[in-house]
């Protein structure tokens, strides 16, 4: 009985869908300081993971680095990869959940997961925007950037829409503005 009950449990495992990371990379803007640069260049030389940009790496220049790694990756990824994951540095990800997560997605449907932001256009505060920058008082959906999870079949478009869709200082807000004009569906999981 026990036999069976094995194979029973291999016969499961050999059904289930298969997550395999197929790479990383890290996006990283300009800095000043010479021997920050300099180690950049040192572990970009030694692991081939690094993707810097030509832009300063300040808080402004987020949604710059976001279409930088969108170019990057559909010039050497897409539409191979079926999903693709972007976390802020400072956001730690439950594996486990991770891949449940992506076991229950179809990878061909054009869609970004993560986490619902309130969409409101703030006119004062650190988030603020102006009515000529955006006049009106919601964005489209959009998820708050500390995780995107895209299927890689997205990446085309979003970098298509981003040809023409204005530049927009928060990067989270303009994935969504991205999303909206390519058609790509937001989802949003729980907290």
């Amino acid at each position: 009985m026990a036999n069976n009950n094995n194979r029973s449990n291999k016969t499961k495992k050999k059904n289930a869908p298969v997550v395999r990371l197929v790479g990383h990379g890290f996006i990283v803007g300009l800095t000043e300081d010479k021997d920050i640069q300099k180690r950049i260049e040192q572990e970009s030389a030694t692991h081939g993971d690094i993707l810097q940009v030509d832009v300063m790496d300040t808080y402004a220049d987020l949604t710059r680095k976001v279409t930088a790694a969108w170019n990057w990756i559909s010039s050497r990824c897409s539409p191979a990869a079926d999903f693709v994951l972007k976390v802020d540095d400072d956001v730690y990800v439950n594996t486990r959940n991770l891949i449940s997560v992506v076991k229950s997605l179809n990878s061909s449907h054009q869609s970004i997961v993560g986490t619902s932001a309130d969409g409101i256009v703030r006119r004062d505060g650190k988030f603020a925007v102006s009515v000529d920058d955006w006049p009106w008082s919601n964005y489209p959906p959009y998820s708050m950037g500390a995780f995107l999870l895209m299927s890689g079949c997205v990446v085309q478009s979003l970098l298509a829409a981003a040809q023409t869709t204005p530049y927009f200082p928060f990067e989270d807000a303009y994935i969504g503005l991205c999303a909206d004009k390519a058609q790509v569906k937001m989802r949003f999981s729980p907290r």
